[in-house]
């Protein structure tokens, strides 16, 4: 009820009086004031009428018949519903005993007779007054008590939500901590391994805080990410990674994420929120990744150097080779002037050759050192560097060498700084030789996550690259190394652009990715190598490990090849033919013997027919030949894991041949299970119940192209056509038992 509402307007009064003049008497002086009055004159009604319309205010007679007002008071006050409608005594008694009684049966006030209708009036509305003010105070101790369970509720909560993210915070594998930035000291932090520094006092500098906990190659990166945080909005998460030594002295590597916690007055951070990962582990696979992908790209360097030396001695060799003959020629009818020709062109070529091979053991040299080097871009420019140094004690070539800042602050892929590297010799190699000039200029920079490489002269120039006779080397020298540039960038999806009108010199624009992503297959198999040759051997684990392989062990005769298959049991064995003590055929014939569903590839100089048909013949899945390159052989691998074959023409007809013999031979014996092994009637068996390959090979612990591998081996045996003939013919024999 509102206290600014007239009382009158909506308040009830229950009038309970025996005298039916008194009780009229009471009624219109309150009617006069806007009350909303009841009377009543039987008093036995009083309790039925105020639990069925409970009124504000009761004014109730001490006297009357059969039950006074006392003891009606009394029963008012006993019910809950009722306990709270003040009731003002109405008698003629005034003495102070009837008083003291109407108070003690709960009445709020006594008015004598006759009444004065003033002070009932005024009587009344203190009363209502009274008891408006206490349902408002009623009102608002319920609202109190409401708001104050909700804040205890909200307190709990909050509690709960502090403990569950205290839980988090101490379960997470992760570091998290709060950093104060003027008292220079962490105020929490989750786990104890972190280390941070904690100067509480004093005026000891930011680099004298970290010095004894950062890596030194890392601090001064570290001092740089802390002074960004004054310009840094509150929602900005700035990244740092970097080596913190740890509580056993170790460096770990440590990725931290941070973000403003607290600000002083003048809008300073005050408090950093970090959270920290131990990224240690990550770094070393990179690491080791990385280590591999330099080891590949220097594979492949090796094979097209490989071919360049091949190239030039070749040449070489073929015209000092002729000049001889020339030579003996002359001598026999002693002619000596051309003689002295022949000599002076001897040693021409020569000379030539020997330059081209130093300049390839340059190229290779400073390779070495690029890929010995941490690397990243000094490495770049320290071989740079270094071949500028070469070429200008070699040749007194002078190279001009400028590297934009972005390239010096921005990690290349090893294969990126591999290629460019020898883009960029390849071209002053072509300055150098057929320009005219001794001077070439160097540009390096970066844009659009790519590296861009300019190298300049201002010699004779040649023919512009759109012209169709510069595509080949023979058609013009001045362009040897063009298409080699080519090559390099295109493997790893750059560009290399050159524009040398004649006379005006030449500009070559190489433009790399700063992260290539060259997809090579990898071959996934558990291999033995078996070779007496112990440098081929080297080279084949190299070759084979970078692509994925695990190489098992080596052998270097087939007695120790037949006990490696024995020991290692791997997934493919590649097997040299020609070895002392037991060739490979024989070896190869032993261990398909004992291990049928073993593949052998065989290893061999030269694709030697006869060779090859016995070593096909006692159960070889294919060849090698030790001339063909790196990707070569992975792919004819990767196909005879895939249970593909591929023979020269020759060889594959006379293995048809030998096959159509058998064949016919099959035609006339039927199959006998006897021939095929243990294992092999294991794998027909669950082929012949419909298992995929795929699922019998996770039932026996092998490789899906192992099952193949068994598949083929055991049609081979049992003299069938296909697949199809060998279900049916182990449904028929082996599973039913006919």
């Amino acid at each position: 009820m509102s206290s600014n509402v007239p009382l009158s307007w909506s308040t009830t009064v229950l009038v309970v009086d025996d005298t039916i003049d008194d009780l009229r008497l009471l009624a219109s002086i309150l009617e006069a004031q806007g009350y909303h009055v009841r009377s009543l004159a039987n008093p036995s009604l009083v309790l039925r009428s105020v639990q069925a319309a409970p009124p504000d205010l009761i004014l109730l007679d001490v006297r009357m018949p059969d039950l006074d007002g006392y003891a009606l008071c009394h029963a008012l006050k006993a019910d809950p519903a009722t306990y709270d409608i003040p009731i003002l005594f109405i008698s003629a008694l005034d003495d102070i005993e009837d008083k003291m009684k109407a108070f003690a049966a709960g009445g709020v006030d006594y008015i004598t007779k006759p009444f004065q209708a003033q002070e009932v009036l005024a009587r009344v509305h203190t009363h209502l007054m009274l008891r408006q003010m206490q349902q408002q105070l009623h009102i608002q101790n319920a609202r109190l008590e409401h708001k104050m369970a909700e804040r205890q509720r909200i307190a709990e909560e909050q509690q709960e939500s502090h403990r569950f993210i205290q839980h988090i915070a101490e379960t997470l594998p992760l570091w998290l901590y709060v950093y104060d930035l003027l008292e220079r000291r962490p105020v929490y932090r989750n786990r104890p391994f972190l280390p941070l520094p904690t100067i509480p006092e004093g005026n000891q500098s930011i680099e004298a805080d970290i010095a004894d906990f950062v890596h030194p190659d890392d601090q001064s990166r570290l001092i740089a990410h802390i002074q960004t945080f004054a310009t840094t909005s509150d929602s900005t998460v700035l990244e740092y990674q970097g080596r913190v030594r740890s509580e056993d002295g170790t460096w770990r590597w440590v990725q931290h994420y941070h973000t403003i916690y607290t600000r002083m007055h003048d809008g300073q951070p005050r408090q950093i929120l970090g959270a920290a990962i131990d990224i240690t582990e990550q770094k070393e696979i990179q690491q080791r990744l990385l280590q591999r992908e330099q080891a590949l790209a220097m594979l492949y360097e090796r094979e097209r150097l490989t071919r360049d030396l091949h190239d030039t001695l070749g040449q070489a060799l073929s015209a000092i080779h002729m000049h001889i003959e020339s030579l003996s020629r002359l001598m026999t009818k002693q002619d000596l002037d051309p003689v002295h020709q022949i000599l002076s062109t001897l040693l021409d070529i020569t000379q030539t050759a020997q330059n081209e091979v130093r300049d390839v053991i340059a190229g290779t040299r400073t390779s070495r050192e690029l890929h010995a080097t941490d690397v990243d871009s000094c490495g770049l420019r320290l071989a740079l560097e270094e071949h500028r140094l070469w070429l200008q004690q070699a040749y007194q070539f002078q190279m001009e060498l400028e590297i934009a800042e972005d390239c010096a602050s921005t990690n290349l892929s090893p294969v990126t700084e591999f290629q460019l590297l020898h883009i960029i010799q390849e071209a002053l190699t072509n300055v150098r030789k057929h320009a005219g000039v001794l001077t070439a200029r160097v540009f390096l920079w970066m844009a659009d996550q790519q590296i861009y490489a300019r190298i300049e002269d201002e010699g004779v120039g040649f023919a512009n690259e759109s012209t169709h006779h510069h595509e080949t080397k023979e058609a013009n020298p001045a362009h040897y190394g063009l298409q080699s540039m080519r090559g390099r960038a295109e493997e790893i999806g750059g560009t290399v652009h050159i524009t040398s009108p004649p006379g005006n010199g030449t500009t070559v624009l190489a433009v790399l990715p700063l992260q290539p992503r060259v997809a090579r297959p990898l071959l996934t198999a558990r291999i033995l190598l078996v070779d007496d040759n112990p440098n081929l051997l080297h080279s084949l684990r190299t070759m084979l490990e970078i692509r994925g392989a695990e190489v098992l062990g080596t052998a270097h005769n087939g007695h120790e090849a037949i006990e490696q298959a024995r020991r290692l049991h791997p997934d493919l064995i590649l097997m040299d033919i020609e070895m002392p003590r037991l060739n490979g055929i024989d070896a190869t014939r032993q261990i398909h013997a004992e291990f049928p569903e073993m593949p052998i590839v065989m290893l061999t100089v030269f694709a030697d027919d006869g060779l090859l048909f016995d070593a096909m013949k006692y159960g070889a899945s294919g060849y090698l030949t030790k001339q063909q390159t790196a990707d070569e052989m992975l792919h004819t691998l990767l196909a005879l894991m895939r249970g593909e074959v591929t023979l020269a023409p020759d060889l594959a007809h006379r293995l048809l041949q030998e096959f159509a013999t058998a064949t016919t031979h099959s035609e006339e014996t039927p199959p006998d299970a006897g021939v095929l092994s243990i294992r092999q009637r294991k794998v027909l068996t669950l082929v012949a119940r419909g298992y995929t390959y795929k699922e019998v090979g996770q039932q026996l612990n092998y490789s899906e192209a192992t099952i193949k591998y068994h598949m083929s081996t055991i049609i081979k045996k049992l003299h069938l056509k296909n697949r199809a003939a060998a279900i049916e013919y182990a449904q028929r024999t082996l599973i039913r038992g006919g």
